[in-house]
């Protein structure tokens, strides 16, 4: 069955307003591009879709969302617990504890930077396999332009909990 132009037109809008970053390894920009693909070939999800009948997407597929608003400060979720600290303010990484033993963190944009080969070996493919039976439009987005994110590899006991 053919993807109806409104949903391609859609999924093209969605990847122009949500460029990929240049400056990565080769396997990242290969990564990207295949999920790029994906969702061109399923294009961007419209309400019309069965798995998407209670839920319109439009706001999720507008090429510029409004920002989410924060949320007002709470407290840490884990005060008092002796942990590796990953600190997120406003969506960005600020900062995640480095040189651990048994324990590997590194930002998404390090990682696709570099040839990290665990990075490599995982990216885009839990996304690319879920594709099957039915398409995720919106996880092939993430996959193809995603620049946020945590990459954490844990080779032995983490020191503590993270």
């Amino acid at each position: 069955m053919a993807v109806p132009a409104r949903k391609i037109d859609m999924a093209e809008a969605l990847l122009a307003a949500h460029p990929a970053p240049g400056g990565e390894a080769g396997w990242a920009a290969s990564a990207r591009a295949a999920a790029a693909s994906r969702l061109r070939a399923s294009g961007a999800p419209v309400r019309r879709d069965e798995y998407w009948r209670w839920t319109d997407p439009a706001a999720l597929t507008a090429p510029a969302p409004a920002p989410a608003p924060l949320p007002e400060a709470t407290a840490p979720v884990f005060a008092g617990v002796d942990a590796l600290e990953v600190v997120i303010e406003d969506g960005r990484i600020v900062s995640a504890p480095e040189g651990m033993e048994g324990v590997e963190i590194a930002t998404l944009a390090d990682a696709m930077a570099r040839d990290i080969h665990w990075a490599k070996e995982l990216y885009g493919v839990l996304e690319a396999n879920g594709q099957v039976p039915v398409s995720r439009p919106l996880a092939a987005l993430n996959t193809a332009v995603a620049t946020e994110g945590l990459a954490i590899r844990v080779t032995g006991k983490a020191p503590r909990p993270i």
